[in-house]
């Protein structure tokens, strides 16, 4: 709701209106569904996230909904549970790494130092794919999870002007891992108008 803190919610089947994802005052952005549709991960805002030292990051379990921090996860945002629900990866509050945190462990480790942006999983959990929107060149990258072997795979910039939204350029995945972007072609279109008078 306009003028108030950025909250997540849940529209379940049958019912009219949304139920609100955590009550209270706290923040819940960004929800990642995990891989057995019993819990939601959120996050915060990078801004919260960075100006905190409590954990940023909180699983809602949706049976119960007990709500629990994802421990050592102060200072990230945007979480992203893979699909095999084994990890949660997450970016630092300042854009320069992607972490994950192993579930089975419960530790973080690093999955690779980079300036990135809307991080996404492919879909058998073997890649995470991410964007550099801080770069003129707009890159598109992978990085393989076994090996953290990273590779670029396009300039997105070479596709025209991308569109700007609220959290900056969106990048993401398609069913099939294909690349997804939204370009601004408000700028490119030049129309001829036949007018005629009565």
């Amino acid at each position: 709701m306009p003028g108030t803190t950025w909250k997540g919610y849940l529209i379940l089947r049958g019912t009219p209106e949304p139920e609100e994802l955590l009550s209270g005052a706290g923040e819940s952005l960004d929800p990642t569904w995990s891989a057995d549709g019993n819990a939601i991960a959120f996050g915060c805002l990078p801004k919260s996230a960075r100006d905190t030292k409590a954990d940023a990051l909180h699983i809602v379990d949706l049976k119960t909904r007990q709500v629990t921090a994802i421990p050592g996860s102060a200072g990230l945002f945007s979480p992203r549970w893979s699909p095999d629900g084994r990890y949660i990866l997450a970016m630092t509050a300042d854009y320069q790494r992607l972490v994950l945190f192993n579930r089975a462990t419960g530790q973080w480790e690093d999955l690779v130092t980079a300036r990135a942006g809307y991080p996404d999983w492919s879909k058998d959990g073997k890649f995470v794919y991410f964007s550099n929107p801080f770069d003129k060149d707009a890159p598109f990258y992978r990085v393989r999870v076994n090996d953290r072997k990273l590779e670029r795979l396009v300039n997105l910039a070479d596709f025209g002007k991308l569109a700007q939204g609220r959290f900056g350029v969106w990048t993401g995945l398609g069913p099939d891992d294909s690349l997804l972007a939204s370009r601004d072609i408000s700028v490119q279109e030049i129309y001829a108008l036949d007018w005629q008078t009565h």
